[in-house]
C-alpha cells in the first residue's frame, strides 16, 4: 500500500514523566532492544509521547568531529538541522537522543514539512522517530492542532465520537429490531386476560338471548349468575395483579435497587395511561425555547452582572477552577456514571465511557482540556431530546408539563467533572450556608421536611396558640405565597 521495499513496523508507545509513579526506569532499555530486533526485519516508525525535551541536540553522530572513527552509520552529510521551540533538556530527552544514535533513528519533529519549526507538543502523542531508509517516503509530517474556536471544538468532538462509534460497530453486535404484531385488547387493563375475555363473552351472549326473550326466567337467572361470576373474576384478577407488583417491588428494593423504578412504572394497570394532548409542535417549541431565556434586568441587576464580569477578567490564570483536567478527575467521574441510560444522537452510552476508560483516558484528557481552555461548549452538547411529562391540571397548558431532556452522555461526563470542582471549591471556601442543601451530596428533601417538623413541634404543638409562618417560593412560576399554620396534625 505504501510502496515500501522493506516491511514497515509501526510502534505506538507512551512513556510517563520521570516523577510519575507509573514510570519504569528500564523502559528506554527495553524500547532500544525492541527497535534493534525489528530493525533487522525492516524499517521502524515510532509515533509516541515520550515526555522528552531534547532542545536542539543532534540525534545522529556527526562525522565532522570524529574523523578518526570508522563510520558504520549512513552518510549524514545531507542531514537537515532539526528545529525546536523548546530549549530545555530533561533526562527523557537525553535517553531518547541516545536511542536515536544507537539505533540510527531520526526525529521527524522540526525537520519535516508540516512541522518544520518544531512546535511544542505537550498535549498528546506527537513525537515521531523513523529509520533513515524511509526519509524520502515521508513528504509531510503534520501535527494536527484543533483551533480554539467553535468549529475546532465541534470538529474535535466529531472525530472523537467517530472513533468510539467505529470501535463499537466492529466489536458489538447490531441488534435487529423486530416488530411483533400487537394483539388488540378491548379491555384497557393489564390484568384483563383471556379468562376475563371469555367470561365477558359468555355474559354478553346470555344478555342477547335475554333481550330477545325477556320473560324467560331461566335466562334471567343464568344472566345474573354469569354476571356475578364475571365481576368476581375481574376483582380477583385485579387483586392478583397488584399483589404481584407489590411482591416485585419488595424483591427489587432488597435484591436489585436499580430495577426498583422500572418495576414501579409498571404498577399502573392501564395499558395506555397517558391521554394525548392537542398542543401543537410550534407551541411546544416556543414554550421550551423561552423557558430559560434571558429576561430584562433592572439597573441593580445589570451592575451586579458587570461586577461579576470584571471579577472574572481579574482572576488569575492559575485559579483552581481553571486548572487542566487531570486523569484522576476523569476516572473518579466515570465511576459515578449510571448504567443503562438513554443516549442522544451521538449514540455513546455511559456504559461505553465506563468500560473504555483504561484505553481512552488520554483522549478524554485532550478533548476535555481543549474545551476547557477554549471556553466554548460544543454545539451538539447544547442540544437535547425533550419528553414532556404531564403533572396536573389542564392538559392543554404547556406549563403543566415537566420537560425531561436527554442529552449527550459524553457532555454529561464533562459537566460532572466541572460540578465536582465547584462543589469542592464552595466547600473549601465555605460559600454555601448550611441551611442551603439543595443538590448537595449527602442531603435530600427529607432533611427539610424534618426541619419543618421540628419547628412545628417546638413553636406550634408545644405552645398555646402557637403559630409558624413559612414562606414558599416557586422559582418556575415566579410566584410567592405565604400561609400560616394554625393547626398541624
Amino acid at each position: 500500500m505504501l510502496n515500501f521495499e522493506n516491511d514497515l513496523f509501526l510502534c505506538g508507545i507512551y512513556i510517563p514523566p520521570e516523577n510519575s509513579k507509573h514510570f519504569e526506569s528500564e523502559i528506554f532499555e527495553n524500547l532500544e532492544d525492541e527497535i534493534t530486533s525489528f530493525s533487522a526485519k525492516g524499517d521502524v516508525l515510532i509515533i509516541s509521547d515520550f515526555n522528552a525535551r531534547t532542545s536542539k541536540l543532534d540525534d545522529f553522530i556527526s562525522n565532522e568531529e570524529n574523523q578518526h572513527l570508522p563510520d558504520h552509520t549512513q552518510d549524514n552529510t545531507d542531514e537537515k538541522t532539526r528545529e525546536n521551540f523548546d530549549s530545555i533538556i530533561n533526562n527523557h530527552g537525553k535517553n531518547l537522543i541516545q536511542i536515536c544514535k544507537s539505533c540510527d533513528l531520526r526525529i521527524l519533529n522540526g525537520r519535516t514539512k508540516g512541522d518544520s519549526l518544531g512546535k511544542l507538543t505537550f498535549q498528546g502523542m506527537r513525537d515521531c522517530l523513523k529509520s533513515p531508509n524511509i526519509q524520502e517516503k515521508i513528504q509531510n509530517f503534520l501535527i494536527n492542532e484543533y483551533p480554539s474556536n467553535s468549529d475546532g471544538i465541534n470538529n474535535c468532538l466529531n472525530d472523537f465520537e467517530d472513533i468510539i462509534l467505529e470501535a463499537g460497530m466492529k466489536s458489538l453486535k447490531i441488534k435487529k429490531v423486530t416488530r411483533r404484531r400487537k394483539i388488540r385488547n378491548t379491555a384497557n387493563k393489564k390484568w384483563f386476560d383471556k379468562e376475563c375475555r371469555f367470561k365477558r363473552h359468555t355474559v354478553r351472549k346470555i344478555a342477547n338471548k335475554k333481550h330477545k326473550d325477556p320473560q324467560n326466567l331461566n335466562l334471567r337467572n343464568s344472566y345474573h349468575e354469569s354476571l356475578k361470576d364475571y365481576k368476581n373474576t375481574l376483582r380477583l384478577k385485579k387483586d392478583e395483579f397488584y399483589q404481584q407488583k407489590l411482591d416485585e417491588l419488595e424483591s427489587a428494593a432488597e435484591k436489585n435497587p436499580q430495577s426498583f423504578w422500572k418495576v414501579l412504572k409498571t404498577v399502573d394497570d392501564d395499558i395506555t395511561n397517558t391521554t394525548p394532548n392537542n398542543i401543537p409542535e410550534s407551541q411546544w417549541y416556543s414554550h421550551f425555547q423561552t423557558l430559560h431565556s434571558k429576561h430584562n434586568l433592572n439597573t441593580e441587576q445589570q451592575e451586579i452582572l458587570k461586577e461579576l464580569h470584571r471579577h472574572e477578567e481579574n482572576l488569575s490564570q492559575h485559579d483552581k477552577l481553571d486548572l487542566p483536567i487531570s486523569e484522576t478527575e476523569i476516572r473518579n467521574a466515570t465511576t459515578k456514571l449510571k448504567r443503562n441510560k438513554s443516549t442522544y444522537s451521538d449514540r455513546i452510552k455511559n456504559d461505553m465511557l465506563k468500560y473504555n476508560i483504561n484505553f481512552m483516558l488520554q483522549a478524554y484528557v485532550k478533548l476535555f482540556n481543549l474545551i476547557l481552555k477554549a471556553g466554548i461548549f460544543p454545539t451538539q452538547w447544547c442540544e437535547g431530546l425533550i419528553t414532556s411529562i404531564f403533572k396536573s391540571d389542564d392538559r392543554s397548558d404547556c406549563n403543566n408539563y415537566r420537560g425531561i431532556c436527554v442529552s449527550s452522555c459524553l457532555g454529561k461526563l464533562f459537566c460532572l467533572i466541572l460540578n465536582e470542582r465547584l462543589l469542592k471549591f464552595t466547600k473549601e471556601n465555605d460559600l454555601i450556608h448550611p441551611s442551603q442543601i439543595g443538590f448537595l451530596p449527602g442531603h435530600r428533601t427529607a432533611d427539610h421536611i424534618l426541619t419543618i417538623k421540628t419547628l412545628t413541634d417546638k413553636y406550634v404543638n408545644q405552645k398555646t396558640n402557637g403559630r409558624l409562618y413559612i414562606h414558599v417560593l416557586s422559582i418556575s412560576k415566579k410566584l410567592s405565597t405565604r400561609f400560616g399554620m394554625t393547626d398541624y396534625t
